[in-house]
């Protein structure tokens, strides 16, 4: 022991609360409790959510469950010509909403119906197939307000067949101009990114259906409409 340490001074012991300080810091704690559970009867669990980036063709091979509370597929061919062709424009087709749902379920698709049905995703109401409009690309036109039509024809392809072109019965036949024009917008097209987000993790059970309906109301309501004199001109 060092000469400094022997003439060090003893640390004095605090002095024990007085009354009127344990009475004091009881009336706190109760406070600090009694605002805790006022907050906690307000709020409810959070499940996760997170958003990734599908591509398109990720989207078409999937397989969704459709809830109840969901309208069914409404949009008109017009519609669905629309989306595909903001696609050619290097436009985003807008976020998509799923549940995972746990292991060994699809996921149920909150938002988006629209515009994954037109696009080809499987998707399921009851067990029941939901049918939309397909969009085909007509490989004989090379304008873009007269490629896509909802029409089924000779030399008319899906996003899903052009997205495997060489399995297209006579793609090795055809000119290779047309080949090329449809192997070119399958590229463009299938591989454009689409923003999803998740509720829930795949393999956990993070969410109820309450829930995420209540995540699907809070996404889908509330917002005021913009006035369309106020929108930028669609580009060309």
């Amino acid at each position: 022991m060092s000469a400094r340490t022997r003439n060090r001074p003893a640390a004095r012991e605090a002095p024990p609360p007085t009354p009127e300080q344990l009475a004091e810091r009881a009336a706190w704690e109760a406070e600090w409790e009694a605002g805790k559970t006022a907050a906690e009867a307000m709020c409810r669990p959070r499940p996760r959510l997170y958003t990734h980036s599908y591509r398109v063709y990720d989207l078409y091979r999937q397989t969704f469950d459709i809830p109840a509370f969901q309208r069914g597929y409404v949009w008109t061919p017009e519609q669905a010509i629309a989306m595909v062709r903001r696609l050619f424009l290097g436009m985003p087709l807008g976020q998509i909403m799923v549940w995972e749902q746990g292991w060994g379920k699809p996921p149920m698709l909150m938002d988006g119906q629209q515009r994954l049905v037109t696009l080809g995703a499987q998707a399921f109401r009851d067990g029941v197939p939901v049918v939309g409009h397909t969009v085909y690309v007509d490989s004989t036109k090379r304008a873009i307000d007269e490629v896509l039509t909802c029409d089924p024809g000779p030399g008319r392809y899906t996003l899903q067949q052009l997205d495997k072109v060489w399995m297209i019965p006579g793609f090795r036949q055809m000119s290779g101009e047309t080949a090329a024009f449809i192997t070119t917008l399958s590229e463009h097209v299938t591989n454009a990114d689409v923003a999803v987000t998740v509720i829930g993790e795949w393999g956990r059970k993070q969410c109820t259906y309450e829930q995420a309906a209540q995540i699907f109301r809070c996404y889908n309501s509330g917002g005021t409409p913009i006035d369309p004199d106020l929108l930028p001109p669609e580009p060309e």
